[in-house]
């Protein structure tokens, strides 16, 4: 797993996401915004050489325009819906799942700003 954590991180770091805090964890409370969170939801073994493993990154904006969350989304899914990656340590291929936007809206209990959120899903199938 640590390898798909590297290639994401290194990824991320090709995409430029200005002033975004990236967690490779769910922290406890979000307080830096924009930021996005990885998330490794399951492992699934379909065949003795291929993993599928789903992800979930959640992306959290307290911006009152959308084109800021859009943006990060945007930049996001066109870097890693069907990237083909290929190294000696490391064979994948990330598609997007068939929902791959939920538009939540949601408050904070102490601030009545609207933070707002989506949820990007892929299946990364990995290749021994």
């Amino acid at each position: 797993m640590l390898d798909l954590y590297k290639l994401l991180n290194a990824k991320f770091d090709e995409m430029n996401l200005k002033n975004v805090e990236i967690y490779n964890a769910k922290p406890s409370i979000v307080t830096v915004f924009p930021s996005i969170i990885l998330n490794f939801e399951n492992v699934f073994e379909f065949e003795k050489y291929r993993e599928d493993i789903q992800i979930d990154i959640d992306i959290f904006s307290n911006n009152d325009s959308i084109v800021e969350i859009e943006t990060i989304v945007n930049t996001i899914d066109n870097a890693l819906n069907r990237l083909n990656y290929n190294d000696e340590d490391l064979n994948c291929i990330i598609y997007r799942q068939n929902v791959w936007k939920f538009y939540l809206d949601e408050t904070n209990e102490n601030d009545t700003t609207i933070i707002k959120r989506r949820k990007l899903k892929y299946v990364i199938k990995k290749y021994e």
